[in-house]
């Protein structure tokens, strides 16, 4: 063993002393090294193996077998590649999900399951067509394949069978027999069979009819109706592409029901299936890849021409739109979203909007909801135009009076303002919820006998707004204006038991509250009531400008109800009598009262404005409904 030497030497010392200063330096690695290895027993042993066995192979695709040698390539279909065709036992075809040894294309020219693998994106696509059957056609993908789906695609290959069962009877027709025709030939009393005389008569009264075809379908979508939102939905998009292509052949139809045509089936079919899933993606919480695979299959349907209308029944925004997701939080007052190109408008179709309307109810979101209908370009349509004028009410559930309030005189795009078709009724229940600070439980039946609650939030409106909105109202509305309901509603909000004020405060008003109505102009601006008449009186002075309202009312348009209007003065006597003043010293109004005094034969002079007046006291013996002399 060679061992490496190092000399040190000290040449300051003496020559004598060099022998004292020499030093053996080793390895010091290596000698470890040999100390460690000669540390180890030898002999002993910790493991002993007493019994061996090779690894159990366990199923796996053609690809990744370990016996057998695989040559992948793209697309080969031609005949197998090398040893691909080769498989053990436990070998799988990737694309039927089976034995190699039950596939029954494994190695057919065209198709050649044995050189399908995973890293190639034909057979890729070959296997996800397999796996997953009908749904493949929406577009789906294996992760999003769950049991909702799976139902679907299991339910919708059973129907498939049976509707083309179905479909081809309705294709063969029906030929009656010779006995219900009626026909003189004497081949039908000798049982004769293809009798030359009378054949071609009898080939005209071929028929079809498609109602078991329909009733097929219409009890696929009864079942769907049970199911889950998903599942259902697949369900109902599916059956309508089966059936969607269904055509009539030239014949007779005997049954008169729409059911028994296709051109008037389909339509109702489709109709059935468009309405039930639009609802479902406004009501469900589907995701957005989902509800934009559902729409993207629907419009691959090629439609008959009665069905062209329905292209765009299922162009529905999800709620997560960006657009729509801002009107509601409140980030966009507008509907209207810059582009680099164009502007998006938020347009959605009334059907859409009724149900987004009937959603946001449910979930008492009452703010977004006004929000939504005052920004959304839609087809006004009856229903719609009911919608859009509960704005108000929906910011009044919301505890925004002052918004509501502004609200009623908003138009719409297309439309003239909710305050427009007020009607009695309703002018009474925004009266009591503008005082009250409460409002209806439930908005689908606006009525004042329904249960009431508080509104969270709400402050009531001071009078002088309250009235303020009275009077622009029924300036604007002219059948609420013609209504003597209207105002007696009006007049029933202000405080009860108001007693009177002295004579110069009630002289004063009477051309003070003229002059202030005077001003509100023929478009029925806001009123500005001055301060100073509001100082001392404010009650008083709020119902003599009512009042003074109504009589300009009553000079303009004479004949009303006088029951409705000496009701509402019941508990201000002092009023009535101000009102029949103020009638008695306009001339117009005492001439048409004269006038028509004269024509109904009663005495041609005025009553005394002391007196109980007869326009509006009623005599017992006067029907309720009795309209004033014009």
């Amino acid at each position: 063993m060679d061992v490496d030497v190092i000399i040190l030497s000290d040449s300051d010392e003496d020559l004598s002393q060099m022998n004292d200063s020499v030093y053996i330096v080793e390895n010091v690695k290596t000698a470890v090294c040999e100390q460690l290895n000669s540390s180890k027993p030898i002999g002993d042993e910790d493991l002993i193996v007493t019994f061996s066995q090779s690894g159990e192979v366990l199923p796996h695709a053609r690809y990744d077998c370990s016996t057998h040698t695989f040559t992948p390539s793209d697309s080969c279909i031609g005949g197998p590649l090398e040893t691909n065709h080769l498989f053990c036992s436990q070998c799988f075809c990737y694309i039927c999900d089976k034995v190699a040894s039950e596939c029954s294309v494994w190695i057919v020219p065209g198709l050649c399951h044995c050189n399908a693998h995973k890293k190639s994106v034909f057979w890729t696509s070959k296997r996800d067509k397999v796996v997953l059957g009908y749904l493949q056609t929406f577009n789906f993908n294996l992760l999003e394949i769950d049991s909702d789906l799976r139902l679907a695609e299991s339910l919708l290959m059973k129907l498939e069978e049976e509707l083309s069962s179905e479909y081809t009877s309705f294709l063969v027709g029906h030929a009656p027999s010779l006995q219900a025709n009626n026909c003189a030939c004497y081949c039908h009393s000798a049982n004769w069979v293809d009798c030359r005389r009378c054949l071609f008569n009898h080939m005209l009264l071929q028929s079809y009819d498609y109602t078991g075809v329909f009733e097929c379908v219409s009890r696929f979508l009864d079942r769907a109706e049970k199911e889950r939102p998903k599942a259902a939905a697949v369900m109902r998009l599916g059956v309508a592409k089966m059936f969607i292509t269904h055509h009539q052949p030239p014949g007779r139809v005997i049954s008169q029901h729409p059911e028994a045509k296709i051109p008037e089936a389909i339509p109702l079919l489709l109709n059935r299936v468009t309405e039930a899933v639009r609802r479902q993606m406004v009501e469900c919480n589907f995701g957005l890849e989902f509800l934009q695979k559902l729409q993207s299959f629907y419009r691959t349907f090629p439609l008959p021409h009665s069905c062209v209308e329905m292209r765009n029944r299922l162009c529905v925004l999800p709620w997560t739109d960006v657009l729509l997701v801002s009107v509601l939080n409140g980030q966009n007052v507008t509907g209207i979203r810059p582009g680099k190109r164009k502007k998006e408008q938020l347009t959605e179709s009334p059907a859409v909007v009724l149900l987004r309307a009937e959603i946001l109810q449910t979930q008492n979101r009452y703010r977004e909801l006004a929000r939504y209908l005052k920004v959304v370009q839609t087809h006004i349509t009856d229903h719609v135009k009911e919608v859009l004028d509960l704005i108000p009410f929906f910011l009044m559930k919301a505890g925004d009076f002052s918004s509501a309030l502004s609200s009623f005189f908003y138009s719409p795009p297309g439309i003239c303002c909710p305050a427009c078709r007020i009607t009695p009724p309703l002018f009474s229940l925004y009266l009591r919820i503008l005082t009250t600070a409460t409002a209806p439980c439930t908005t689908t039946a606006l009525s004042p006998d329904d249960p009431w609650e508080e509104v969270k939030g709400a402050v009531a409106t001071r009078l002088v707004d309250v009235v303020k909105f009275g009077l622009r109202v029924l300036k604007i509305n002219k059948a609420l204006y013609l209504d003597s309901q209207g105002w007696a509603c009006l007049i029933k909000t202000l405080p009860s038991r108001v007693g009177p004020t002295d004579a110069a405060f009630l002289e004063e008003a009477r051309d003070l509250t003229k002059k202030i109505l005077l001003n509100q102009g023929s478009l029925g601006q806001n009123i500005q009531i001055p301060r100073a008449f509001l100082m001392v009186y404010p009650d008083q002075a709020l119902l003599l400008l009512v009042t003074q309202a109504l009589a300009l009312r009553i000079i303009d348009r004479p004949s009303t109800s006088i029951l409705a209007i000496s009701h509402a003065y019941k508990d201000h006597p002092w009023a009535r009598q101000w009102l029949i003043k103020t009638l008695c010293s306009s001339p117009d109004f005492s001439l048409r009262l004269e006038a028509g005094l004269t024509n109904t034969g009663c005495p041609d002079s005025l009553p005394n404005p002391d007196a109980p007046h007869p326009i509006l006291t009623p005599h017992p013996d006067t029907p309720s409904t009795a309209p004033l002399p014009s």
